[in-house]
């Protein structure tokens, strides 16, 4: 626990900000209990140092919206910035069918990233077009 508070304060110091259960951390391999090990072990250098967590949903049941918000709350509750992961489920949708989901998703939080990768990385990942990527950016919450 103390090398992982050594690197976040590292990372920080780096003028980096901090991200955790991300594709580098692989966030599909791990179980739900694992995620949030790590932000236990943030607990140590305070808030001060900017975090931000992956929100990954794929495999999971329910409805979309609901399962983001729930793990979007957990890390804003730990004082992170929530990341959304592409899923699989939004394959097939239009650019403003996607961009609905993620406003709906963002809507209240203060500051939210949004992830995206190549297929070639990972199974739910798509690129997006300019166009969808126009359509994300318009949504207030979503900083980058």
């Amino acid at each position: 626990m103390e090398s992982f508070q050594n690197h976040l304060r590292a990372t920080q110091r780096a003028g980096l900000m901090n991200a955790v259960n991300m594709d580098t951390g692989y966030v599909n391999f791990l179980s739900e209990s694992e995620k949030w090990k790590c932000w236990a072990g943030r607990g140590g250098v305070g808030r001060e140092c900017a975090v931000c967590g992956g929100a990954y949903i794929e495999g999971q049941e329910g409805e979309i919206v609901s399962l983001y918000r729930k793990q979007m709350d957990a890390i804003v509750a730990q004082g992170g910035i929530p990341i959304l992961f592409q899923t699989k489920r939004l394959h097939g949708k239009t650019s403003a069918e996607k961009a609905s989901v993620y406003r709906e998703v963002s809507r209240g939080y203060s500051h939210v990233l949004a992830f995206g990768l190549g297929e070639m990385f990972a199974r739910t990942a798509r690129f997006s077009t300019k166009r969808r990527c126009r359509r994300l950016m318009e949504i207030p919450e979503i900083k980058g």
